[in-house]
């Protein structure tokens, strides 16, 4: 039986571990993206004006973006019926090989042509969409970051008085205890 040696042993807990840290940071990562997608940004509760106004900002921008996306659909779905035309049409055309047919496949070409240039306007409008989209998620979570920053200060500002009270309060009441311990003298009267 052959004998393990320590390092070997040392290597695999090593990559054991790393595994564990990786796993927990994929984690973490995933946790942290589904805090911050535009949808549940807009669903959040808004902790300023400012904050406020973001997340509206953002609502629109996700709806432009989805009528942009079904324009991409539908400007798909009617590429390709015109892109079925113009096979249907060429096809016609070499079987009756008659001026009207070749009008026809000219005409289709035409349709089909124009149906791809609403495809790329489509594209670029939903690309658009998308970066409006993308730059209203940034704003959200920069405003909800002020904000949050804004709390932290104060309470730190707080908190940092009240213990400097808290000390001079402690301060005072030190020194009248220690002037009630003194003894008076009594003065004598002449």
């Amino acid at each position: 039986m052959a004998v393990k040696k320590k390092g070997a042993v040392k290597r695999k807990a090593v990559a054991k571990k790393k595994a564990v840290v990786k796993r927990k940071k994929a984690v973490a990562k995933k946790k942290a993206t589904r805090k911050t997608t535009p949808k549940a940004l807009v669903s959040k509760t808004p902790v300023s004006a400012e904050h406020g106004a973001a997340i509206k900002k953002l609502s629109r921008a996700i709806s432009a973006a989805e009528k942009a996306e079904a324009g991409v659909a539908k400007a798909d779905a009617k590429s390709a019926a015109a892109k079925q035309k113009v096979g249907a049409a060429v096809k016609k055309a070499s079987s009756t090989k008659t001026a009207a047919a070749k009008r026809a496949v000219e005409s289709a070409r035409a349709a089909a042509k124009k149906a791809v240039e609403a495809v790329r306007a489509a594209k670029e409008k939903a690309r658009e969409a998308a970066h409006a989209v993308k730059e209203a998620t940034q704003a959200v979570i920069a405003a909800e970051k002020k904000e949050l920053a804004k709390n932290a200060a104060i309470a730190k500002f707080i908190a940092k008085w009240e213990k400097e009270y808290d000390r001079k309060m402690a301060k005072k009441a030190k020194a009248k205890a220690s002037r009630k311990k003194a003894p008076r003298r009594k003065s004598k009267a002449s």
